[in-house]
């Protein structure tokens, strides 16, 4: 029986062209051109898994890919499939398991996008069923983080998303993320700003991703950069922070973490400081922009009848800002609280008139009406937000919310509004004529962003029942 297995594999390896052996000899000599690196990709393309098995006990491919001069375009593709090929026809993980030192030699060297593939390969393996967290050895897992701190951009993404996916997916892949070989690599005691940051956002992802392992983030101290960063005295360097931070208070258990650091108020306090601030014009739009999204979460705190005022008023001035970058973050903030039920019942309040954004609509209608097309664009895309019905709304709100639309489109349109006035729906649709027009006009721009942005405001008006009505005969007249 042995004798008989031993001859099927010397038939198998026989099948095999002897060129293939000597072509892979040669480039790992470093004596190959791209001619040989193709035939070898053509020859082993056409081979079974069993007879590329066979090669590779015989010849070193990964030699042979780590040799190619990835100093062109054509190079890098003749590299990339050439990985393909290795990694498309053999178990992945026992070749990972039996081929640590070339993999890292790959990993820890200058072929960026042969790593970035091999990065992703790596990932798609994690969501098989037979994947454990043993399937990868720690030096390979050690190298992988250290590619997080990476200067180039897609690559340290790629290296965050195999962490999120090792944690997310795999059995025991949390505790292996988390572990103090992986952290500490993360959190090197010299870091650079830079590095810090990408740190950052690899522990913010990964709890968007998984809101539950939260804690667990939070105790590794990866959270840590993020709130030294928020709480630094250099206004750039909270600058920086932000968006970051912006991204940790989506979930509610973020927000509640940086609320009972203290770290809102500190920063309300810089916000309202900066209005008067030289760098103000360059500081604003991101601290807008910043409790512009904790007020889309809890629009009665920071804009309602529990807010201090402060928050309200410097939106309400930004509104009215000669910088259109802060003017349309302005327009922007107050579109992305318009997306919940309770944001949209808190600035109908607002939009009043007397109340502090009463002039809010009036001067978004102006920003579509003559404005540069980006500047237009984005104005545009406020009214997607403004006039959508929330998703979240129940039906017995869904009546309430239409009218309130429609009322917001009708002072849009620079009509006043009598909310005690018994006109009826139908009265009240012919006031947003101008509204819809304009839209119809941008909708012919030869402009592709504009016409986008429309389309999407026309669905918004869509979803709302006393807006439909009127859609096809601004069309038509």
């Amino acid at each position: 029986m042995l004798l008989l297995l031993h001859e099927q594999t010397v038939t198998c390896i026989m099948t095999i062209p002897d060129e293939v052996f000597d072509l892979v000899s040669k480039v790992s000599n470093g004596n190959g051109n791209m001619e040989d690196y193709e035939r070898i990709c053509l020859i082993l393309s056409n081979l079974t898994a069993t007879e590329l098995s066979s090669v590779f006990q015989k010849c070193d491919i990964l030699k042979a890919l780590m040799s190619i001069d990835l100093h062109d375009k054509q190079s890098a593709q003749i590299a990339i499939k050439l990985a393909s090929i290795v990694f498309s026809l053999i178990p992945l993980f026992g070749f990972v398991q039996s081929h640590q030192e070339e993999l890292l030699l790959i990993l820890e060297s200058t072929k960026l996008d042969l790593i970035e593939f091999i990065l992703k390969r790596l990932r798609d393996g994690l969501v098989e069923p037979s994947c454990s967290v043993y399937n990868i050895p720690e030096r390979i897992l050690m190298s992988i983080a250290r590619l997080v701190l990476h200067d180039k951009l897609s690559l340290s993404m790629e290296a965050q998303n195999f962490l999120i996916t090792l944690a997310t997916k795999c059995p025991l892949g949390l505790k292996s993320v988390l572990g103090p070989n992986v952290v500490g690599t993360l959190n090197p005691p010299c870091s650079k700003s830079e590095h810090l940051i990408r740190v950052s956002e690899f522990a913010v992802q990964l709890v968007s991703k998984q809101p539950e392992v939260f804690k667990d983030v939070e105790n590794s101290g990866l959270f840590q950069p993020i709130l030294d960063g928020l709480n630094s005295r250099d206004p750039l360097v909270r600058l920086n922070w932000l968006e970051l931070g912006k991204l940790l208070t989506i979930s509610e258990t973020g927000y509640h973490f940086l609320n009972k650091q203290d770290v809102f108020s500190r920063l309300l306090d810089d916000l309202y400081s900066s209005v008067s601030d030289p760098l103000g014009d360059l500081l604003l739009p991101g601290y807008i922009g910043f409790f512009g999204s904790l007020a889309n979460r809890d629009p009665d705190h920071w804009l309602g009848s529990k807010s201090d005022g402060r928050f309200k008023n410097i939106l309400s001035d930004a509104v009215d800002n000669n910088a259109i970058s802060i003017s349309m973050v302005a327009f922007e903030s107050i579109s992305c609280i318009a997306t919940t039920p309770t944001g949209r019942i808190t600035l109908d309040k607002l939009f009043a008139k007397g109340g502090a954004f009463d002039s809010v609509l009036n001067k978004l209608f102006v920003f579509i009406s003559n404005s540069p097309t980006e500047i237009c664009t984005r104005a545009v895309e406020c009214y997607s937000f403004l006039l959508r019905r929330p998703n979240e709304i129940d039906s017995e709100g869904l009546f309430a919310d239409a009218i309130l639309s429609l009322n917001w489109a009708i002072i849009s349109c620079q009509k006043s509004i009598d909310k005690t006035d018994s006109n009826s729906v139908e009265d009240k649709e012919l006031l947003i004529a101008p509204l819809l027009k304009r839209l119809y006009s941008l909708a012919t721009q030869p402009f592709f962003e504009v016409r986008v942005a429309v389309f999407k405001a026309i669905d918004a008006i869509a979803t709302q029942p006393t807006l439909t009505t009127h859609i096809h005969t601004a069309n038509t007249t």
